[in-house]
């Protein structure tokens, strides 16, 4: 299977039935971008079995992929979305959903670095600087990418 087709059949699967989520938050400040358009909820998911912490706006989700769900503040290096089965304890990967059809998917080609920030509270902070993604869709990769970035706050 190809890596287009995986994407996209990986990031429907996640979009349409959501995974067992094992910490939901809501109050939340969350906001982010893709490209130009902006989105913004008041609900972060955290799902500890699959390593995601992610958060919706309709159909519109924002979702980051760790090794581990982060327990201290910690800096990470962003990368290839496809390299997110393989992570290392300092990389994520990024992905953006803006429908059930479009998404964007880290490149990990603009050496960025995000920090979680965990303070003594256990609040969670994530800032994500602007981070190219490549668009894919059920055609595959598409000629254009964005830019992701967001604040999260639990």
């Amino acid at each position: 299977m190809n890596k287009s087709l995986f994407a996209f059949v990986a990031l429907g699967v996640l979009a349409i039935t959501g995974c067992k989520k094992e910490d939901d938050t809501t109050g939340a400040e969350i906001t982010w971008s893709v490209g130009s358009t902006n989105y913004s909820s008041s609900s972060l998911s955290i799902d500890n079995t699959n390593h995601i912490i992610r958060t919706f706006d309709g159909n519109n989700q924002l979702a980051i992929y760790f090794a581990a769900i982060p327990q201290i503040t910690t800096t990470y290096h962003v990368v290839d979305y496809f390299d997110a089965s393989t992570l290392a304890g300092d990389e994520i990967a990024v992905s953006a959903a803006t429908s059930l059809d479009d998404n964007y998917l880290s490149t990990g080609n603009d050496n960025v670095s995000v920090t979680v920030n965990i303070d003594n509270d256990g609040i969670l902070s994530i800032t994500i600087p602007p981070v190219w993604a490549q668009h894919y869709n059920t055609n595959g990769p598409q000629p254009d990418s964005l830019q992701i970035q967001g604040l999260l706050k639990d």
